[in-house]
This record gives structure tokens, C-alpha cells and sequence, in this order.
């Protein structure tokens, strides 16, 4: 198999922590990893990985971190 017979789609630490930015919360590069690994680990591949599916993933985040405190 060849290159040619490949996609891969990424996403980085950059885009949660901007996307975070724009929803109007800040998070740490730690935080952000946290929030990735997630959604790596929670998506539906049936949806795959889009922006819903990261802002859902940093809005679960911040729920568990209030409700931890």
C-alpha cells in the first residue's frame, strides 16, 4: 500500500486551545492535551472528529472540572 491509498487527518493541542479561546475560556497546553486525548478516545467514528465534537468535548471538561471543585 502506498502513500497514495492514505489520508490522515490532524488535529493538534493549537486547535482545542483556539477553539477554547473562541468559546470564550482559556486552556493550558495540559488542559488542551486532556480535552484531545478525550476526544480521541470518545468520538463516534460514525461522526468522525469536527468542530461540534471538540466543543463538546472541552464543554464536558469544564463541567467535570466545576463539579470536581
Amino acid at each position: 500500500m502506498s502513500d497514495l491509498d492514505t489520508i490522515l487527518i490532524s488535529w493538534n493541542t493549537d486547535d482545542v486551545i483556539d477553539r477554547s479561546n473562541e468559546l470564550g475560556t482559556a486552556l493550558t497546553r495540559h488542559q488542551a492535551r486532556i480535552v484531545l486525548s478525550n476526544v480521541a478516545s470518545g468520538h463516534d467514528a460514525n461522526i468522525g472528529i469536527n468542530w461540534d465534537v471538540i466543543d463538546t468535548h472541552i464543554d464536558l471538561y469544564l463541567s467535570n472540572l466545576k463539579n470536581n471543585k
